[in-house]
């Protein structure tokens, strides 16, 4: 398998991905930015096409984990763990030394994936995310950091 930073022709794939994950997907002008420094999209792919991603903002030597997406026939071995620890890796290259991010309070397998990549809970946004049940129910979302180690200095 091949993890390595987006390309254009990349991105009809993370879309259909997106979809394919998420209840609430990401239009394509808002990952068409994270090509280009210091943002990331990170693709994770082979003979089977596209196989998760994970896109990343950022801003002076922050960055924020905007959506990650495996796909469902590949979760529960490693990818998801992959991708953060080479997006982390590439993102220090960049000068980040802050990771962030937001996540469902009731998505536990994300969370125990963030927890185990070293992402700690910060704070609690109430209200934040839109639940899928017919009331139009909201839910809180958890935010989360983790410290990006700086690369070695070269001698």
């Amino acid at each position: 398998m091949e993890l390595r930073p987006a390309r254009a022709s990349d991105l009809n794939a993370v879309l259909a991905l997106d979809r394919a994950c998420s209840p609430v997907f990401t239009r394509r002008d808002a990952y068409t930015p994270q090509l280009f420094e210091p943002h990331l999209l990170l693709v994770a792919g082979g003979d089977a096409g596209l196989l998760g991603f994970a896109s990343w903002t950022a801003v002076f030597d922050e960055a924020t984990l905007v959506n990650i997406a495996v796909d469902p026939r590949c979760r529960r071995g490693g990818l998801g763990r992959c991708l953060l620890d080479r997006s982390r890796k590439l993102l220090a290259g960049r000068g980040i030394r802050r990771l962030l991010l937001d996540v469902r309070e009731s998505n536990a397998s994300a969370r125990g994936l963030y927890e185990a990549c070293g992402f700690t809970i910060d704070g609690r946004r109430e209200g934040y995310y839109p639940t899928s049940d017919a009331e139009g129910g909201r839910e809180a979302a958890l935010l989360m950091s983790a410290v990006v180690a700086a690369p070695p200095a070269v001698a």
